[in-house]
């Protein structure tokens, strides 16, 4: 990412704002439709024609060479899933669906979490906690605080449940590429980094592991999974717009 932060204009947030709302659209048929024993491949497919009938495309396919439409995340993979035929949405699955949705030029992306039952109290705990570790970024949002502020916050809430965080990704900036700057990590010291201003906007992520932090690339050199398999771990990610006392989500 180059270090320019674009601020977007108001024809820019009415587009992206378009965008967003097929995402939440798409997350809202999600959540209640039983997926149960589907392949991921077929669940990919769904979130793919779901968008297209929308008029959007998926802008994660072909990214950087990503073979999926979307990127579906089951179990112990925590990002970057690839939605293929020998993976079963299990009873008792978490899976993660990240969604890019790309709409007259404009992007929206965002993730949310949905779980098979029978779901554990811990599942269930560490869910709700990652989604709590987004009002509490977004609590941090104002004119002129540093991005630092907000990885801070997310840092100090999740690890005050005795919860972990993935390194080295985190969120960004959004709306007219996929990843834009700035890159905001979910950790780091408060009042760091790039000052906050009115128009950008922002994609928060956390990433929470419920045991241990440590992860690798699975073979298919784009899943993220943790190292230890016997946890729960949880992403779910908001496009937020700074406004000049606060932030506006744009998807939720």
């Amino acid at each position: 990412m180059s270090e320019f932060i674009h601020l977007k204009n108001e024809h820019e947030i009415a587009g992206i704002k378009k965008a967003c709302a097929i995402y939440q659209a798409l997350k809202t048929v999600c959540q209640t439709k039983d997926f149960l024993n589907w392949t991921l491949r077929d669940i990919d497919l769904f979130t793919k024609e779901f968008i297209e009938a929308r008029g959007g495309k998926c802008v994660y396919h072909g990214y950087q060479g990503f073979p999926g439409y979307n990127c579906l995340s089951k179990n112990a993979t925590i990002i970057h899933g690839i939605g293929t035929n020998n993976q079963i949405f299990n009873a008792g699955d978490k899976l993660t669906i990240d969604v890019g949705v790309g709409l007259d030029g404009f992007i929206c992306d965002s993730a949310f979490t949905i779980c098979t039952p029978p779901v554990t109290p811990a599942l269930k705990k560490l869910c709700t906690i990652t989604r709590q570790a987004i009002d509490v970024a977004c609590a941090a949002i104002k004119p002129n605080h540093r991005v630092g502020t907000i990885s801070h916050a997310i840092e100090q809430f999740v690890s005050s449940h005795g919860y972990q965080l993935l390194r080295d990704y985190g969120g960004h900036g959004c709306g007219l590429a996929i990843h834009e700057p700035p890159l905001i990590l979910n950790y780091g010291q408060p009042e760091s980094g790039p000052l906050l201003q009115p128009g950008m906007v922002l994609c928060i992520e956390p990433m929470v592991l419920e045991k241990n932090y440590q992860a690798k690339l699975a073979a298919d050199q784009w899943s993220v999974v943790a190292i230890d398999q016997n946890q729960y771990v949880c992403h779910e990610e908001v496009m937020v717009l700074v406004t000049s006392d606060g932030c506006e989500l744009l998807t939720s």
